[in-house]
C-alpha cells in the first residue's frame, strides 16, 4: 500500500477520513479497540460525535463486518445523527457492517458491492492456529 494522500486523515486502523464528512471503514470491525487489525467502534462513534450536528455524514463500507457487541449501540448513534446520512458500499457490506449500513438515511452501493448477511457466519482461531467456521443452521448454503 502506498502513502495515505494529503487529504485524507487515517484515524486507525481500518477508518480514513477521505474528505470532511466521509468515513471509509475497511475491514472487520470490532468493540475491542485494541484488537490487531480491526476498525474500532468507539473511533468510528467518535468520529461521528466530532461532526457538525447538521453536517452530512458518507460512510463508505468495505467490511465483512464484526462483533454484535457494541454495534447496536453504533448503529443507534448513526441512525440518531441530525443530519443526513449515507452508507455508501463500494465492496461488502455484511453482518454488523450491513446493519450499520442500514441505519443510515440512504444506501448506495457500486453494482459489484455485495450486501447483507447478518448473523450469518463467523471465523474463530484458536490458540493453536486452527481455524473454525460455524455456519447458522437456517442458512447454511452460503
Amino acid at each position: 500500500m502506498g502513502a495515505i494522500p494529503q487529504n485524507e486523515i487515517a484515524l486507525a486502523h481500518g477508518l480514513t477520513e477521505t474528505a470532511p464528512g466521509r468515513l471509509a471503514i475497511r475491514g472487520p470491525m470490532s468493540s475491542d479497540p485494541d484488537f490487531p487489525g480491526d476498525a474500532a467502534y468507539s473511533e468510528i462513534r467518535a468520529w461521528v460525535d466530532d461532526q457538525e450536528p447538521d453536517a452530512p455524514l458518507v460512510f463508505d463500507f468495505d467490511s465483512p463486518g464484526g462483533d454484535v457487541y457494541g454495534v447496536e449501540a453504533l448503529a443507534k448513534t448513526i441512525a440518531e445523527h441530525p443530519g443526513p446520512t449515507t452508507a455508501l458500499v463500494t465492496g461488502t457490506a455484511s453482518s454488523a457492517a450491513y446493519w450499520l449500513a442500514s441505519s443510515c438515511d440512504r444506501v448506495v452501493a457500486w453494482p459489484s458491492a455485495t450486501i447483507g448477511s447478518i448473523g450469518a457466519m463467523v471465523t474463530i482461531a484458536g490458540d493453536d492456529g486452527a481455524v473454525t467456521d460455524i455456519v447458522a443452521k437456517l442458512t447454511p448454503r452460503k
